[in-house]
């Protein structure tokens, strides 16, 4: 497997907290997988109130789909912490890169409803 940590940053909207742990290309199953990971857990918000809350632990993985690169099926893995709020309890935090109960990303969702809807212009 080859690694490469560089522009799905951007393409991703990855910003502090988050960063790439590993970009791997798995040449037999053409699928790319890019692990994210959150390495300040001082910053994160309860997603009810979205005020600072404390760390908790880190979520079980999961995955979502992303647009394809080149030939590759793209896929974003992420432990997601969660925090303790007063209020609200233990909760999931919520990811930049998709809503919250979504297995796919922001890009690839509006990639799906553009050809649903016509929106692409499919004649160039």
């Amino acid at each position: 497997m080859k690694k490469n940590t560089g522009s799905i940053h951007k393409s991703l909207g990855i910003a502090s907290p988050w960063e790439i742990l590993e970009d791997q290309y798995d040449e037999k199953e053409k699928v790319r997988r890019v692990t994210v990971t959150c390495t300040d857990a001082s910053s994160l918000a309860c997603p009810e109130c979205n005020q600072v809350r404390p760390f908790y632990d880190l979520h079980t993985p999961r995955s979502w789909r992303h647009l394809d690169t080149c030939k590759y099926r793209t896929e974003l893995i992420a432990r997601i912490p969660r925090v303790k709020c007063a209020e609200h309890g233990i909760l999931t935090v919520q990811v930049p890169w998709a809503s919250r109960s979504s297995r796919f990303t922001f890009d690839f969702e509006e990639m799906v409803i553009g050809f649903h809807l016509g929106g692409l212009d499919r004649s160039s």
